[in-house]
Order: structure tokens, then C-alpha cells, then sequence
């Protein structure tokens, strides 16, 4: 066997045995379905079981045309404070880099940046419990009693998934 032909061979291996062990495993058919309906859609890479949870969540709750132009109205109004916050902080970010790959150290330059970058997430947070404090106000008891329910829900699914990971991890 020549070396192209071996080189080839272990190459190929690595792929293959790297494509295996990334793949999903599933407890049963209907999480499997559930995940080929997702990869189908593009909705892997959506926040929808992450950070956008409550908007996600607004989906489900029947609102009205009204409601609806309202959230819009809402949105809209925040949406250049947010973009703003998410820009400096950005600019922020990078200079940090900078400042952590010099060649000499500033301590207090960084402490300073820091300070400033933790100023402007806990504006980010204010701003956005604002937000969800609005909207909030726009929905119906009913409503707000059916988005509980699915954050309770949510909560519930997520902790299973916990123990899962961790009866996974205590096995290995």
C-alpha cells in the first residue's frame, strides 16, 4: 500500500468516525421527527430554545390584529436604542481584545472598559425588562395566564434536559 492510499484511508476515517459522534442520539421516534422537522426549516439555528424564549412564546397566544400593530409599535420604538447599545458595546469588545493581546498590560485601561461594558449590559437589561413590561400590558389575563403556563412548561423541559446531560456525564 502506497502512502497517498494510506494517508487517504486515515483521513477518511477521522471524517467519518467525527460525522458519527456528532450526530444526535434520540430516546424515541418523536424527537427524532421533531429534530429533522427543525433542521427541515431552518429553525436550528433560531433562538427559539435560547434567548428569544418570549417571543417565541407570543406565537402561541392567539393574539389579535390589534395586539399585533401594538407589539409592532412597541418593537419599533425600542429597536434603535437596542441596536445602538448592541453597536457600542461591539466597539467596546474590540478594543478590548486589543488592549488583552498587547504586548504591554494596562490594568487600569481594562478595569475602566470593563466598567464601562457592565454599564452598558445593565442598560441592555433595563431596557429590555422595559420592554417586556410593556408588552405585559398589552396582552389579556388570559394571555398572560396561557404565557406562564408556557414558561412553566419551558422551566420543566429545560430541568429534564439537565438531569439528562448529567446522567450522561456521570456514565462517561
Amino acid at each position: 500500500m502506497n502512502k497517498k492510499t494510506l494517508i487517504s484511508g486515515v483521513l477518511l476515517v477521522g471524517l467519518l468516525s467525527g460525522a458519527v459522534m456528532a450526530h444526535p442520539k434520540f430516546e424515541s421516534a418523536a424527537e427524532k421527527a421533531e429534530f429533522k422537522e427543525k433542521m427541515r426549516h431552518g429553525k436550528h439555528h433560531r433562538m427559539e430554545d435560547g434567548k428569544d424564549l418570549f417571543r417565541a412564546a407570543l406565537r402561541h397566544l392567539d393574539l389579535t390584529d390589534e395586539q399585533k400593530e401594538q407589539l409592532k409599535a412597541v418593537k419599533n420604538a425600542k429597536k434603535g436604542t437596542f441596536k445602538v447599545k448592541r453597536q457600542e458595546i461591539h466597539g467596546l469588545k474590540k478594543q478590548m481584545r486589543q488592549l488583552m493581546n498587547a504586548e504591554q498590560i494596562d490594568e487600569g485601561a481594562i478595569k475602566a472598559l470593563s466598567l464601562q461594558i457592565a454599564e452598558l449590559k445593565a442598560d441592555q437589561l433595563i431596557q429590555r425588562a422595559q420592554l417586556k413590561q410593556e408588552v405585559m400590558k398589552l396582552l389579556t389575563d388570559e394571555q398572560k395566564s396561557k404565557l406562564e403556563a408556557i414558561k412553566e412548561k419551558r422551566i420543566a423541559k429545560m430541568k429534564t434536559r439537565h438531569e439528562k446531560m448529567k446522567q450522561r456525564f456521570e456514565m462517561e
